[in-house]
């Protein structure tokens, strides 16, 4: 509180009447507090931090889409492996 009578104080120095000068203080506090940023919860933060972590372990193909080719039973390899011998 000392620093809002300083500058109403300040205010009054400077030759403006005391009522208008409380009056701008406090208009001024009010702009303040409704510009301030908001203050984030803790599971905001986490959930932040858990979106970026998990965008970051997305990999990319290299141009090519997932479902282009059929998939292997046996892997990746795009030749089908050769008859064993009984």
């Amino acid at each position: 509180m000392s620093e809002i009578r300083a500058l109403i104080e300040q205010l009054i120095a400077a030759g403006v009447d005391p009522i208008e000068a409380a009056e701008v203080v406090a208009r001024a506090a009010i702009h303040g507090a409704a510009n301030a940023p908001k203050q984030r919860s803790a599971g905001a933060i986490r959930q932040e931090r858990y979106r970026r972590n998990k965008a970051s372990q997305v990999t990319e193909s290299d141009g090519c889409d997932a479902g282009d080719e059929p998939s292997s039973p046996e892997g990746s390899s795009p030749t089908p492996p050769s008859p064993k011998p009984q």
